[in-house]
């Protein structure tokens, strides 16, 4: 995944945030701890694709995750803020919730081929 370019050719890294919860009636806390609800790292890391497909307006998939740290367990609605530098050779991410980390990591994302 490449950044997009500057006006002077060279790449450029971008920083952008959004935002996102896992909401209490999701399915995947049927199995993730009923009784002690927990947001898998593997669903963080799928929110975060999500919302860098939707940036870049192109179906993505991982490539290769060189890096990743799950600080604190993360409950259902818990509003994550996520701080993603997207540079031409990986993506750095950084969630956090009411300042705190909670995950941080790099991903390497390539596009699909379109059909």
């Amino acid at each position: 995944m490449r950044a997009p370019p500057e006006a002077n050719g060279t790449v450029a890294d971008t920083t952008w945030h959004t935002s996102f919860s896992v909401p209490t009636g999701h399915l995947v806390f049927e199995g993730h701890f009923p009784q002690q609800p927990i947001v898998p790292g593997v669903l963080l890391v799928s929110l975060l694709l999500d919302a860098l497909a939707e940036r870049f307006g192109a179906p993505l998939v991982i490539d290769g995750i060189p890096q990743i740290k799950f600080i604190t367990p993360v409950g259902p609605d818990v509003v994550l803020d996520a701080a993603l530098v997207v540079r031409a050779d990986a993506i750095l991410f950084d969630l956090a919730h009411q300042g705190t980390s909670v995950a941080r990591g790099t991903l390497h994302l390539r596009t699909l081929p379109t059909s």
